[in-house]
């Protein structure tokens, strides 16, 4: 399990208690990217486990682009609010991208994306679906470095807490 470092004075366990609700409530997030294009944001599906974020694209998109010529990337997650005025709760991540390219790390991301998607073993049965030269998909893995959490109902009104990961 990964550490959350926090700045300034919010409870750590509590802070790691929202962070993970929002991971497993949430099923998509935006992804934020810079390239020769310029910014990009597309919707993600993501499985998060072991402390990564893992996420699969079809090699030819601007995202996938983008992130091998910039691995730094930012990812926002977010429960849509009833009505204007009702708690906020959304996290704002900095992440380095890594297209996965190793049959291990492959076996990690893969389980991560059947577990939490389980049509996924249909879509990408094998390894091979996104490692190799026959792969169709790219299969990125974020690691998380920074964050904002805002969490309204569990932190208090326009509370902003900023955080990062010790690995």
């Amino acid at each position: 399990m990964m550490k959350l470092l926090v700045n300034g004075d919010t409870d750590s366990a509590k802070l790691a208690e929202s962070v993970q609700r929002m991971f497993s409530e949430q099923l998509t997030g935006a992804l934020g990217t810079t390239g020769e294009g310029g910014p990009n944001v597309c919707t993600i599906y993501y499985a998060h486990n072991k402390g990564f974020i893992w996420f699969t694209s079809q090699e030819a998109t601007r995202h996938v682009s983008a992130l091998r010529h910039d691995p730094t990337v930012a990812l926002c997650i977010w429960q849509r609010p009833e009505v204007w005025g009702s708690a906020l709760f959304g996290l704002q991540l900095t992440c380095v991208a890594t297209e996965v390219v190793d049959e291990s790390d492959a076996r990690l991301g893969l389980d991560a994306l059947h577990a939490r998607f389980p049509g996924t073993r249909t879509s990408l049965p094998e390894l091979s679906s996104v490692v190799g030269r026959s792969r169709k998909t790219a299969l990125v893995r974020l690691e998380l470095k920074e964050g904002v959490l805002i969490d309204e109902s569990n932190l208090g009104a326009r509370t902003f807490v900023s955080f990062r990961w010790d690995r």
